[in-house]
Protein backbone atom coordinates (compact mmCIF):
# COMPACT_ATOMS: atom_id res chain seq x y z
CA UNK A 1 0.00 0.00 0.00
CA UNK A 2 3.09 2.37 0.95
CA UNK A 3 4.52 2.40 -2.51
CA UNK A 4 1.24 2.03 -4.47
CA UNK A 5 0.55 5.51 -2.87
CA UNK A 6 4.06 7.36 -2.83
CA UNK A 7 3.96 6.08 -6.15
CA UNK A 8 0.50 8.10 -7.43
CA UNK A 9 1.78 11.73 -5.66
CA UNK A 10 -1.32 13.56 -7.04
CA UNK A 11 -4.04 11.59 -5.45
CA UNK A 12 -3.37 10.71 -1.91
CA UNK A 13 -2.27 14.38 -0.91
CA UNK A 14 -5.17 15.83 -2.93
CA UNK A 15 -7.69 13.17 -1.42
CA UNK A 16 -5.89 13.74 2.33
CA UNK A 17 -6.44 17.75 2.36
CA UNK A 18 -9.88 17.66 1.20
CA UNK A 19 -10.80 15.69 4.44
CA UNK A 20 -8.66 17.21 7.03
CA UNK A 21 -10.66 20.49 5.83
CA UNK A 22 -14.24 19.12 7.13
CA UNK A 23 -12.01 17.52 10.27
CA UNK A 24 -10.23 20.34 11.08
CA UNK A 25 -13.21 22.85 10.87
CA UNK A 26 -15.34 20.58 12.62
CA UNK A 27 -12.90 20.21 15.41
CA UNK A 28 -11.65 23.58 15.56
CA UNK A 29 -14.89 25.28 15.42
CA UNK A 30 -16.49 22.73 17.57
CA UNK A 31 -14.73 24.17 20.59
CA UNK A 32 -16.81 27.45 20.34
CA UNK A 33 -20.12 25.81 19.46
CA UNK A 34 -20.52 23.50 22.66
CA UNK A 35 -23.76 25.40 23.36
CA UNK A 36 -24.99 26.29 20.40
CA UNK A 37 -24.08 23.46 18.13
CA UNK A 38 -27.75 23.00 16.48
CA UNK A 39 -28.29 26.68 15.45
CA UNK A 40 -25.22 26.52 13.73
CA UNK A 41 -24.93 23.09 11.74
CA UNK A 42 -26.02 24.37 8.80
CA UNK A 43 -23.53 27.32 8.10
CA UNK A 44 -21.23 25.29 9.31
CA UNK A 45 -21.71 22.82 6.32
CA UNK A 46 -21.81 25.10 4.06
CA UNK A 47 -18.32 26.79 5.51
CA UNK A 48 -16.77 23.15 4.78
CA UNK A 49 -18.42 22.76 1.43
CA UNK A 50 -16.95 26.05 0.50
CA UNK A 51 -13.68 25.63 2.16
CA UNK A 52 -13.27 21.56 -0.09
CA UNK A 53 -14.30 23.74 -3.23
CA UNK A 54 -12.02 26.79 -2.41
CA UNK A 55 -9.01 24.52 -1.66
CA UNK A 56 -9.24 22.14 -4.42
CA UNK A 57 -9.49 24.61 -6.69
CA UNK A 58 -6.23 26.86 -5.90
CA UNK A 59 -4.59 23.49 -5.09
CA UNK A 60 -5.06 22.73 -9.06
CA UNK A 61 -3.74 26.34 -9.88
CA UNK A 62 -0.88 26.42 -7.98
CA UNK A 63 0.17 22.84 -9.26
CA UNK A 64 0.37 21.74 -5.41
CA UNK A 65 -0.72 18.55 -6.25
CA UNK A 66 0.93 17.96 -10.10
CA UNK A 67 3.45 15.45 -8.31
CA UNK A 68 6.65 17.98 -9.03
CA UNK A 69 7.61 18.66 -5.50
CA UNK A 70 8.50 16.21 -2.74
CA UNK A 71 6.22 16.02 0.41
CA UNK A 72 7.50 18.68 2.87
CA UNK A 73 9.63 20.49 0.47
CA UNK A 74 10.05 24.21 1.16
CA UNK A 75 8.24 24.45 -2.14
CA UNK A 76 5.30 21.79 -1.43
CA UNK A 77 4.86 23.18 2.19
CA UNK A 78 5.03 26.76 0.92
CA UNK A 79 2.76 26.54 -1.72
CA UNK A 80 0.60 24.97 0.61
CA UNK A 81 0.55 27.37 3.31
CA UNK A 82 -0.38 30.10 0.57
CA UNK A 83 -3.34 28.01 -0.70
CA UNK A 84 -4.30 27.25 3.21
CA UNK A 85 -4.29 31.04 3.90
CA UNK A 86 -6.34 32.36 1.10
CA UNK A 87 -8.77 29.21 1.61
CA UNK A 88 -8.80 30.82 5.26
CA UNK A 89 -9.07 34.26 4.08
CA UNK A 90 -11.88 33.87 2.17
CA UNK A 91 -13.69 31.87 4.51
CA UNK A 92 -13.61 34.34 7.42
CA UNK A 93 -14.39 37.19 4.73
CA UNK A 94 -17.78 35.39 3.55
CA UNK A 95 -18.61 34.27 7.34
CA UNK A 96 -18.15 38.21 8.18
CA UNK A 97 -20.76 39.09 5.23
CA UNK A 98 -22.96 35.57 6.44
CA UNK A 99 -22.92 37.32 10.28
CA UNK A 100 -24.10 40.44 8.95
CA UNK A 101 -27.33 39.06 7.49
CA UNK A 102 -27.57 36.51 10.64
CA UNK A 103 -25.93 33.66 10.75
CA UNK A 104 -25.10 31.94 13.83
CA UNK A 105 -21.59 30.94 13.20
CA UNK A 106 -19.22 33.07 15.25
CA UNK A 107 -16.34 34.22 12.92
CA UNK A 108 -14.07 33.51 15.92
CA UNK A 109 -15.28 29.59 15.07
CA UNK A 110 -14.25 29.58 11.49
CA UNK A 111 -10.96 30.41 12.45
CA UNK A 112 -10.73 28.40 14.98
CA UNK A 113 -11.43 25.81 12.59
CA UNK A 114 -9.06 26.97 10.12
CA UNK A 115 -6.34 27.36 12.42
CA UNK A 116 -7.03 23.58 13.49
CA UNK A 117 -6.98 22.36 9.65
CA UNK A 118 -3.56 24.37 9.61
CA UNK A 119 -2.33 21.68 11.99
CA UNK A 120 -3.59 18.51 10.71
CA UNK A 121 -2.51 19.47 7.44
CA UNK A 122 1.33 20.11 9.29
CA UNK A 123 0.81 16.83 10.95
CA UNK A 124 -0.39 14.55 8.32
CA UNK A 125 2.44 15.76 6.09
CA UNK A 126 5.38 15.13 9.13
CA UNK A 127 4.03 11.92 9.86
CA UNK A 128 4.03 10.81 5.81
CA UNK A 129 7.23 11.85 5.36
CA UNK A 130 8.60 10.19 8.74
CA UNK A 131 6.89 7.11 7.04
CA UNK A 132 8.64 7.07 3.54
CA UNK A 133 11.88 7.77 5.01
CA UNK A 134 11.79 4.70 7.95
CA UNK A 135 10.63 2.75 5.03
CA UNK A 136 13.59 3.72 2.05
CA UNK A 137 16.30 3.19 5.06
CA UNK A 138 18.91 0.53 3.80
CA UNK A 139 19.17 -2.76 6.23
CA UNK A 140 22.51 -1.87 7.85
CA UNK A 141 23.51 -5.53 8.33
CA UNK A 142 23.78 -5.97 4.29
CA UNK A 143 25.71 -3.00 4.32
CA UNK A 144 29.39 -1.35 5.03
CA UNK A 145 29.58 0.66 7.76
CA UNK A 146 30.44 4.09 6.72
CA UNK A 147 32.41 6.84 8.57
CA UNK A 148 31.40 9.77 6.76
CA UNK A 149 34.44 12.87 6.80
CA UNK A 150 33.14 16.18 6.99
CA UNK A 151 29.69 17.82 8.63
CA UNK A 152 28.68 19.91 6.43
CA UNK A 153 26.37 20.16 3.23
CA UNK A 154 28.17 17.92 1.22
CA UNK A 155 27.93 15.54 4.21
CA UNK A 156 24.40 15.95 4.85
CA UNK A 157 23.57 15.08 1.03
CA UNK A 158 25.66 11.94 0.93
CA UNK A 159 24.20 10.63 4.46
CA UNK A 160 20.81 11.77 3.26
CA UNK A 161 21.42 9.85 0.07
CA UNK A 162 22.76 6.63 1.67
CA UNK A 163 19.74 6.34 4.16
CA UNK A 164 17.26 7.27 1.71
CA UNK A 165 18.04 4.39 -0.54
CA UNK A 166 17.12 1.21 -0.08
CA UNK A 167 19.84 -0.10 -2.33
CA UNK A 168 22.89 1.75 -0.95
CA UNK A 169 25.39 -0.36 0.15
CA UNK A 170 26.98 1.68 2.95
CA UNK A 171 25.38 2.96 5.59
CA UNK A 172 26.91 5.78 7.27
CA UNK A 173 27.56 4.83 11.28
CA UNK A 174 29.93 8.04 12.24
CA UNK A 175 30.77 11.58 11.36
CA UNK A 176 34.28 13.76 11.59
CA UNK A 177 35.16 16.81 11.25
CA UNK A 178 37.93 19.06 11.57
CA UNK A 179 35.89 22.61 12.68
CA UNK A 180 35.35 22.41 16.27
CA UNK A 181 31.67 24.48 15.39
CA UNK A 182 30.21 21.30 14.29
CA UNK A 183 31.59 19.27 17.02
CA UNK A 184 27.97 18.85 17.99
CA UNK A 185 26.10 18.44 15.36
CA UNK A 186 24.06 15.80 14.11
CA UNK A 187 23.20 14.85 10.11
CA UNK A 188 19.73 12.42 10.17
CA UNK A 189 21.12 10.54 13.31
CA UNK A 190 24.42 10.15 12.83
CA UNK A 191 26.31 12.10 14.99
CA UNK A 192 30.23 13.79 14.64
CA UNK A 193 32.15 11.86 16.81
CA UNK A 194 35.23 13.65 16.51
CA UNK A 195 38.20 15.23 14.16
CA UNK A 196 40.56 13.10 11.60
CA UNK A 197 42.80 12.44 14.93
CA UNK A 198 40.08 10.46 16.24
CA UNK A 199 39.59 7.99 13.36
CA UNK A 200 40.52 5.10 14.66
CA UNK A 201 38.88 4.88 17.82
CA UNK A 202 35.27 5.86 16.29
CA UNK A 203 36.20 2.84 13.30
CA UNK A 204 36.74 0.49 16.48
CA UNK A 205 33.83 1.63 18.24
CA UNK A 206 31.32 1.61 15.20
CA UNK A 207 32.65 -1.47 13.46
CA UNK A 208 33.41 0.81 10.15
CA UNK A 209 35.26 -0.64 7.46
CA UNK A 210 35.04 2.54 4.95
CA UNK A 211 35.86 5.85 4.95
CA UNK A 212 34.31 8.51 2.77
CA UNK A 213 35.39 11.91 2.32
CA UNK A 214 31.93 14.50 1.90
CA UNK A 215 34.23 17.78 1.53
CA UNK A 216 32.92 19.81 -1.26
CA UNK A 217 36.86 21.90 -1.62
CA UNK A 218 38.96 18.96 -0.45
CA UNK A 219 42.66 19.27 -1.88
CA UNK A 220 44.99 16.83 -2.21
CA UNK A 221 47.16 17.26 1.04
CA UNK A 222 43.81 16.69 2.70
CA UNK A 223 42.54 14.20 0.59
CA UNK A 224 46.30 12.00 0.93
CA UNK A 225 46.66 12.77 4.77
CA UNK A 226 42.89 11.00 5.72
CA UNK A 227 43.68 8.13 2.94
CA UNK A 228 46.97 7.19 4.69
CA UNK A 229 44.86 7.25 8.22
CA UNK A 230 42.31 5.25 7.53
CA UNK A 231 44.79 2.73 5.39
Amino acid sequence: MFSWVYARPRYFPFATDLAIWPAGLAAGAGLKLVFNVGQATEPLLVTVIAAVAIHAMLGMVTGLYRGRWRITSFAEVSTLGTVWAATSAALVSGNFYARSLGSPLPTSAVITGCLATLVLLTLVRIVWRRYWEANRRPDPASCKRTIVFGAGLGGSQIIRAMLLDPNSEYYPVALLDDDPNRSQRELDGVKVRGTRYHMEEVAEETGAEVLLIAVTDANSELITDLSKMAA
